[in-house]
């Protein structure tokens, strides 16, 4: 059944790196077991994770998944992550890769966030494993939303986090 949100364990933690803040949200697919179904979106910590490109289907099986093989997100699939406000620690992370088309680059993939007014700040190409500070990344500016639309490669995305206003 299409259109049902799925709700999911949140960690909050306390910002070490960065005393002014006082609370980071982390979403990790990696400790939800295995989910497989036919929901258009994830909603914890604040965030929404929808599937705008999946056949209906994603995975949680230590990390997001979505369309044909529902592991990884491949080649033109797209997850759009939704905060909850405009946010700065925007980070996720990416806990493996394939180099599928041989070039010697893992994990190519493309990344586009917008701002609180939903202006695009850009988009950048992606590739590599670990996390991604999609704050620094995209100049400092708070981010609202952002975009990992699968590139060459394949990749799976695990953890999803931002610093709560």
């Amino acid at each position: 059944m299409r259109g049902r949100v799925l709700m999911l364990a949140c960690v909050l933690g306390t910002g070490v790196a960065t005393p002014a803040i006082a609370y980071h949200a982390v979403f990790d697919a990696g400790l939800v077991g295995t989910t497989s179904a036919n929901y258009v979106s994830v909603a914890r910590c604040g965030m929404t994770v929808s599937f705008p490109s999946a056949a209906g289907d994603f995975l949680l099986a230590g990390g997001l998944g979505v369309g044909a093989s529902g592991t990884t997100i491949e080649n033109g699939e797209e997850v759009v992550v939704t905060l909850p406000a405009a946010s700065l620690g925007v980070t996720y992370s990416v806990s493996a890769s394939t180099n599928s088309d041989g070039d010697g680059l893992f994990g190519e993939s493309y990344v586009e966030a917008f701002d609180a007014s939903d202006a695009t700040l850009g988009v950048r190409a992606m590739s590599g494993i670990g996390p991604k500070n999609l704050t620094n990344l995209f100049g400092g500016v708070p981010i609202k939303k952002y975009q990992i639309t699968g590139g060459d490669d394949t990749i799976r995305v695990r953890q999803l986090g931002y610093d709560l206003p």
